[in-house]
């Protein structure tokens, strides 16, 4: 009988002292780590890119201009810029390669072939829009982007001469590979860091601007 009632008297004090014990915890913050974006090398070797015409930053043949500019996304403030020029935040995003890997958010516009998106890692980024483009290998977010434009008004389908008449004359470098295209190029290096700075490039087919290309990097 005693025996019964100390295994009983040890079962309640057992239940008050957890009790106890849950009232007075303080409640641990979970720590829910960021979703992986989707690996897809499928479509990161069908971005366009300017890499046979232009290698990088402060390349020989560009045109030093400290004019800033970058692209008016549709429904974005016309102030609000971004370090990767305000590309498409809300398309479809993707990793692809193994460096960095590169982060890309990407539009196209089945209807006219054109493709907008931007890609960065690290310290550095690119935004992209470029004409004639095939459609991707498999379904992104598509809109209309026929009135997309660069906060200065530059727009697909312009001369040479359009740009130059806002970022200065510059050498129109023909490219080799295909004698119908020609780069204008514009860099700027950052007062503050001899590494860093901004490169914009233009590629025209024919003599009309086919894709914009604003980078920036260290």
């Amino acid at each position: 009988m005693h025996g019964r009632i100390s295994i009983q008297c040890s079962l309640v004090v057992c239940v008050v002292l957890v009790s106890v014990a849950c009232v007075g915890a303080t409640p641990q913050p979970v720590t829910t780590m960021p979703p992986r974006l989707h690996v897809d090398d499928q479509l990161g070797a069908w971005l366009p890119h300017l890499a046979g015409a232009v290698y990088g930053p402060y390349q020989k043949g560009g045109t030093e201009s400290p004019l800033s500019d970058w692209f008016l996304y549709p429904g974005a403030p016309a102030d609000d810029q971004h370090i990767f020029g305000n590309g498409p935040q809300d398309g479809t995003s993707f990793v692809y390669g193994r460096a960095g890997p590169p982060r890309v958010h990407v539009v196209y516009d089945a209807t006219h072939r054109i493709v907008y998106y931007s890609e960065g890692c690290c310290s550095s980024g690119t935004t992209t829009l470029a004409a004639n483009i095939l459609p991707p290998p498999h379904p992104v977010v598509s809109r209309d982007l026929t009135g997309l434009r660069t906060y200065r008004g530059i727009a697909l389908g312009d001369s040479p001469e359009q740009v130059e008449l806002i970022f200065g004359k510059a050498i129109l470098r023909t490219i080799q590979k295909d004698p119908t295209e020609s780069v204008l190029s514009y860099y700027y290096r950052y007062p503050e860091s001899y590494s860093c700075g901004r490169e914009r490039n233009f590629l025209f087919v024919n003599g009309r601007l086919t894709m914009i290309e604003y980078r920036h990097g260290c």
